[in-house]
C-alpha cells in the first residue's frame, strides 16, 4: 500500500513537472511569433497603446470636473518623456539620466542591448517564479527568452513606446493628485477610477486592444497538451497576477516614500529613530539626521523586498553590460547617485525641498521605465481582453 502511494505521489510530481515545462514552451512560442514579424508587433504594441490611452482620457476640461474621465490635450501629450519639455523638465539631474538612457537604447552596441534585456527579463523571471511558488510549489520557472531579439532595426520605435507608457503613467498620477483635492474631490476621484479601470481593460469602445498579440496568444495556447490544459492556465493567471502585483507595490511605495522626503527636508530637528546623531551642534546633527533617513527611505525602493525586483541589482548588471570603464560606472552607481541626491536634501530651506523634490521624481521616472519594460512582457497576459 505504501509502496503504491509513493509510486502515485512519484508519478503526480512528475506530471506536474512536465506540464510546468509546457510554459517555457508557451513562451519560446511566443517568442518565434514575435521574430517572424516583430516590425508588425512593434508598431501594434505602440499604436494601438496610445489609441487606449486617448479614448480612456477626455481632452475636455469639464468631463474630469463631472467625474467623466481624465484629461489630456491631445494624442500628442504622450510623446516627449525624455525631453525637457516633458514631466522631468524642472529637473535637470532627472532630464540627464533621461538622456543617457536614451542614448543608451539608440546608440549602444547590439550586444550590450542583448545584455540589458536578457538581464531585466531574468529579474523578471525570477520575481514571477519566487511568487508563483508560494502557490505551486512544485513550480519551476524558465527563463524568460528575449522577447526584443529582432528589434535592432526598430529602436527608435521601442523608445518612443517605452515613452507613451512612461507618459500616460504621469497623466494618471497627475489625475490621481488632482482627485485628492479637497475641492471637487468626489467627481475628480470618480474620473481617475474611469480612466484607469478602462486603461486596464485593454479595451477601446468593446474591441480588445492588440488583436496580433491576441492571435499569438491563442496559437500558442493551442500546443499546449489537452492534458496540461488546465495547470498551464492557473499558473499563466499566477505568473500575470504576480507582474501586477509587484509593479502596485513598488509604485505605492515610490509615491509614499516621495512624500516622505519633502517631510524629511522640511524638519526642523532630527527624530528620535536610528538615524539620530550623537553629534553635538543641532545644525550638524540635523544635517546627518536628514542624510540618513534620505538614503533609508530610498534604499527601501531600490534593494530587494518580499518579491520586488531588486532594482539596484539590476541597475548595477546594466551598467556592467555596457562600455562604461569602472570608474564611470562608479560615479553614476545608485549608490553615488543618492549619497548626492541625499547630501542635496539635507540642505536647509528651499535648496533642500527643491532636492527632495528632485530625487522623488528621479526615482519615479526609474520605476515607471522598469513598469513600461515590464509591460513589455505583461502584454502576452490574457486577461479579461484577450481570451485564448
Amino acid at each position: 500500500m505504501k509502496v503504491a502511494t509513493i509510486l502515485l505521489a512519484v508519478l503526480g510530481i512528475a506530471a506536474a513537472q512536465n506540464c510546468n515545462s509546457q510554459y517555457g514552451s508557451y513562451l519560446n512560442c511566443i517568442k518565434g511569433r514575435l521574430d517572424d514579424d516583430y516590425g508588425k508587433f512593434e508598431r501594434e504594441f505602440g499604436e494601438d497603446y496610445k489609441k487606449l490611452v486617448f479614448n480612456c482620457f477626455s481632452t475636455n476640461p469639464s468631463d474630469a470636473r463631472n467625474g467623466k474621465a481624465c484629461v489630456m490635450k491631445d494624442i500628442n501629450a504622450l510623446d516627449g518623456a525624455f525631453s525637457q519639455d516633458g514631466p522631468l523638465g524642472d529637473c535637470s539631474f532627472c532630464y540627464k539620466l533621461a538622456q543617457q538612457i536614451k542614448k543608451l537604447f539608440l546608440e549602444a552596441p547590439e550586444k550590450s542591448l542583448k545584455c540589458i534585456r536578457t538581464t531585466v527579463a531574468d529579474a523578471i523571471g525570477g520575481e514571477i517564479g519566487k511568487c508563483i511558488q508560494k502557490r505551486e510549489r512544485s513550480f519551476n520557472m524558465p527563463r524568460l527568452p528575449d522577447f526584443d531579439d529582432k528589434s535592432q532595426p526598430f529602436r527608435q520605435q521601442m523608445i518612443d513606446n517605452t515613452g507613451a507608457f512612461i507618459q500616460a503613467d504621469y497623466l494618471l498620477d497627475r489625475c490621481e493628485r488632482n482627485s485628492n483635492r479637497r475641492q471637487g474631490g468626489r467627481a475628480k476621484r470618480s474620473a481617475f477610477t474611469n480612466s484607469n479601470q478602462c486603461i486596464e481593460s485593454r479595451k477601446i469602445n468593446g474591441s480588445a486592444i492588440w488583436s496580433d498579440h491576441c492571435s499569438a496568444i491563442s496559437s500558442c495556447h493551442r500546443q499546449v497538451p489537452s492534458s496540461c490544459q488546465s495547470d498551464f492556465k492557473r499558473v499563466e493567471g499566477y505568473a500575470c497576477q504576480c507582474i501586477n502585483d509587484g509593479r502596485d507595490e513598488l509604485q505605492q511605495l515610490i509615491k509614499t516614500n516621495g512624500r516622505k522626503l519633502v517631510e524629511i527636508a522640511k524638519a526642523s530637528s532630527q527624530g528620535s529613530d536610528s538615524c539620530r546623531s550623537p553629534v553635538s551642534n543641532a545644525d550638524f546633527a540635523l544635517v546627518e539626521w536628514k542624510q540618513c533617513k534620505c538614503k533609508s527611505l530610498a534604499q527601501e525602493i531600490i534593494e530587494k523586498n518580499s518579491d520586488r525586483i531588486d532594482v539596484k541589482k539590476v541597475f548595477s548588471q546594466v551598467l556592467d553590460c555596457t562600455e562604461m570603464s569602472p570608474q564611470q560606472r562608479e560615479l553614476v552607481s545608485l549608490d553615488k547617485l543618492l549619497t548626492l541626491g541625499c547630501r542635496r536634501v539635507a540642505q536647509s530651506g528651499n535648496a533642500g525641498l527643491r532636492a527632495a523634490a528632485e530625487l522623488a521624481t528621479g526615482l519615479d521616472f526609474v520605476a515607471k521605465l522598469l513598469d513600461a519594460l515590464v509591460a513589455r512582457v505583461t502584454r502576452f497576459c490574457p486577461g479579461p481582453s484577450c481570451r485564448p
